[in-house]
């Protein structure tokens, strides 16, 4: 029941959470449906499921508690008692409002939306971690088959009108390969996190040899569509994290163990050669976009001085200090860089994000987001170090485990230079990640049941 029900979750987020702003009309379908299956998944939950996942569960709690505290009104005597907010101190005293309670965060409306983010993948991780085994196993192909049919949209995108109906979003990259998504860097990004799931999927042993060997071929054949379309996004970020996944694709890969290893050799001899015919096409598809691909133009021949984004960095590192140590609030970075923005900045356009979700983060919420962020990352770090721990023998699980770190550390890259879990799809693919991660079936698995 559990699964059908995230299945249906994860097809709504995919069809409507494309896109990172918040004024996008599709949200008005996948927030109250999240709602709905977050109500769902609490009403099943048993404190068994709860005991192996506590580490993210709490972690997640406290981001939702965070984020609630800055849109919820503080007494005027408490809001005027924080520093930076002199200014508008004055401001609400001219128009007389200074009697009036206020929230923390300088945009409550967007404080939440922050909050309201949040429960999509509240609501995945609920659901999932009440799977059985067998239904983790099964959420690998569920999710290959989504990000694929991403990649698959956006070539079709690239023979579309840019005005036309297969861009699902009023403001995105049209034009570009952007799948489900508005923005390019975010379908690459997806499509980046999609290697070492092949290669989790591959890692897993099937019925029969005959199966197996279609399981192959049907990973290695999306292996070598997924290279060239990160390219043909023009992503650069989506550039390096593919180049990332892809390193780390190869070392994910252990080949499963058969009942008769009589029979291994034959099998690798042919697996060799299949995997040989994968690299060439890949290589092939490579030099062939090199000398015109627009990742590869935008790469060597744009700088990030050129579009800004280097800028914009220096400026909302700048403005960390301004509001200090608690942040400008959950979701107000668009005001807090308008407070500070250079003149020479100026134009008729905004900024809405700041491009590096780690320093909008410490910028929105000071030095206790820091804290959650640091937790998180050593927690990250010890749970890859139990995979990945010196004469550990992984099983199909522990490789499935071991993708979804390398794919939380390809989201994290990619957050230094973008903000793809911004995005709901992103978020949910995120989710599913954790679930696997801390799958506490993931040691010592050798001899359960293969990846289905």
């Amino acid at each position: 029941m559990q699964f059908w029900l995230l299945a249906v979750l994860l097809g709504i987020i995919f069809a409507t959470g494309g896109s990172s702003r918040t004024d996008e009309q599709s949200l008005a379908i996948l927030r109250p449906v999240s709602v709905m299956f977050l109500g769902i998944a609490l009403s099943t939950l048993q404190a068994k499921h709860f005991r192996p996942y506590y580490l993210p569960l709490v972690g997640l709690s406290g981001a939702l508690g965070l984020t609630i505290t800055h849109v919820m009104p503080l007494p005027i005597a408490t809001w005027t008692s924080i520093s930076y907010n002199t200014s508008l101190v004055a401001i609400s005293q001219l128009i007389g409002n200074d009697g009036i309670w206020h929230q923390f965060t300088l945009s409550p409306f967007d404080g939440w939306q922050a909050f309201c983010a949040l429960l999509v993948p509240l609501s995945i991780i609920l659901l999932g971690i009440q799977l059985s085994q067998r239904e983790k196993d099964l959420l690998l192909p569920f999710l290959i088959t989504l990000a694929a049919l991403s990649g698959l949209l956006g070539l079709i995108q690239l023979g579309s009108s840019p005005t036309g109906p297969l861009y699902f979003y009023r403001i995105g990259n049209n034009g570009s390969a952007t799948g489900f998504f508005a923005n390019r860097n975010h379908a690459a990004t997806l499509l980046a996190c999609l290697i070492p799931m092949l290669a989790a999927f591959a890692s897993g042993r099937a019925e029969t040899r005959e199966k197996q060997r279609a399981r192959e071929l049907l990973c290695l054949a999306i292996g070598v569509f997924v290279v060239p379309m990160i390219l043909v996004t023009g992503s650069r970020s989506g550039f390096v994290t593919g180049a990332i996944g892809l390193a780390a694709a190869g070392i994910l890969y252990a080949r499963p163990k058969s009942k008769n290893p009589l029979k291994d050799q034959p099998d690798l001899i042919a697996k060799i050669r299949v995997l040989g015919a994968g690299i060439v096409l890949v290589l092939g598809a490579l030099t062939l976009l090199f000398s015109r691909d627009a990742a590869m133009v935008r790469l060597f021949t744009q700088s990030l001085d050129e579009d800004g984004r280097a800028e914009f960095v220096s400026v909302s590192l700048g403005i960390i200090s301004n509001f200090a140590p608690w942040g400008a609030g959950a979701g107000s970075f668009v005001q807090a860089y308008q407070l500070a923005e250079p003149n020479r900045l100026l134009d008729n356009s905004y900024l809405n994000r700041a491009h590096n979700d780690w320093i909008e983060t410490a910028l929105t919420f000071g030095i206790p987001g820091c804290v959650l962020l640091a937790i998180a990352v050593v927690f990250y770090l010890w749970r890859m170090y139990h995979l990945w721990r010196p004469g550990a023998e992984p099983g199909s699980r522990s490789i499935l485990s071991r993708a979804a770190g390398v794919g939380i550390g390809l989201l994290a890259i990619a957050s230094t230079v973008d903000y793809p879990l911004r995005t709901p799809i992103m978020i949910a693919v995120m989710a599913i990640f954790v679930i696997w991660f801390f799958n506490p079936s993931a040691s010592n698995d050798a001899s359960e049941s293969p990846l289905s």
